[in-house]
């Protein structure tokens, strides 16, 4: 399981590229990942975002090419052809507190019980906490 948290994005970059393997098929078999994303976090898979020019550099949305993190999350979450290979699931606390309620399918909701529930149930967790 991998917890994934807002440390001013370093840790969800982080935590981006380290799923980013799944998308080119390098995934364990027979191992699946959850995702506890909490604080920040839980504005990755945001449904309303969208990509944007970038009127410092003179580029349009077109030119920009600018991912973004609903893509990612969703692309991950696809992978499995249903037998997933990674859950996501937001911490309805943290939704709440920042009105991130619509996420992209495939998203949960869940709370620091199913948290700790997740990691009595993993091989292997990895926390990436805020300050």
């Amino acid at each position: 399981m991998v917890e994934l948290a807002d440390s001013y994005g370093g840790s969800i970059r982080a935590s981006v590229s380290f799923f980013a393997s799944y998308q080119q098929g390098r995934g364990i078999p027979g191992l699946s990942q959850r995702v506890f994303a909490y604080e920040g976090a839980v504005c990755l898979p945001l449904k309303d975002q969208a990509p944007h020019a970038n009127p410092v550099k003179g580029t349009t949305v077109e030119q920009e090419e600018h991912p973004t993190t609903k893509a990612f999350v969703s692309s991950l979450l696809e992978i499995g052809d249903g037998n997933p290979l990674l859950t996501w699931v937001n911490c309805g606390l943290c939704v709440d507190e920042r009105g991130a309620g619509s996420v992209v399918d495939g998203v949960k909701r869940g709370s620091p019980a199913d948290f700790l529930k997740m990691a009595q149930e993993s091989t292997n967790t990895l926390v990436m906490p805020t300050k």
